[in-house]
């Protein structure tokens, strides 16, 4: 085999590993969030306080969740959504207007979380009591109107992804 087709097998292997990997390790992170969403925020937004919101997020597992889970698969989803960007931004096929839409969302996604519903969350974990009622109920509607707009970032990517997948094909002979 010439070593151009050599190369290109081993580059086109480390393509489909790497969407692989951000196909489930997003799913990993859509599944977290959507559990939260439906069984875990129900247990403390409805009507805090600033004396209660804290207690109430150690009781329900948010707080917990953000130390045990999140630290460990978000940051992993934001890497590989970046070197997803750059792989999909070098392949030259069908597959790349779905896997830039899917790179791009997880990416966008990845900096709303970091750049306002951490910090957000955090303040309000540990710093609800400070807040004003108002402010408190300002902070939280916002927080999950956003959240729902990060859900739909989050599965129109999740799903873009799998069609990128499905147009990389695979061996001669199959098709995923």
């Amino acid at each position: 085999m010439p070593t151009d087709l050599v190369t290109e097998a081993a580059a086109g292997g480390f393509a489909r590993l790497m969407l692989w990997m951000l196909i489930l390790w997003s799913a990993v992170q859509l599944g977290g969030g959507l559990y939260e969403k439906r069984a875990v925020i129900p247990l403390w937004s409805s009507d805090p306080t600033p004396e209660t919101l804290g207690r109430r997020l150690e009781e329900s597992g948010h707080t917990g969740s953000s130390m045990r889970f999140w630290p460990f698969v978000s940051p992993v989803v934001f890497l590989l959504a970046l070197v997803n960007a750059v792989v999909a931004w070098r392949y030259d096929g069908p597959a790349r207007p779905w896997w830039l839409a899917a790179s791009g969302g997880l990416v966008a996604m990845s900096v709303l979380t970091y750049a306002y519903f951490v910090p957000t969350l955090l303040s309000l974990m540990h710093r609800a009591n400070t807040y004003s009622p108002e402010q408190l109920t300002r902070s939280l509607t916002l927080w999950l109107t956003l959240s729902n707009v990060r859900l739909l970032l989050a599965v129109p990517a999740w799903l873009a992804a799998v069609k990128a997948l499905t147009l990389l094909g695979g061996r001669a002979g199959w098709q995923l």
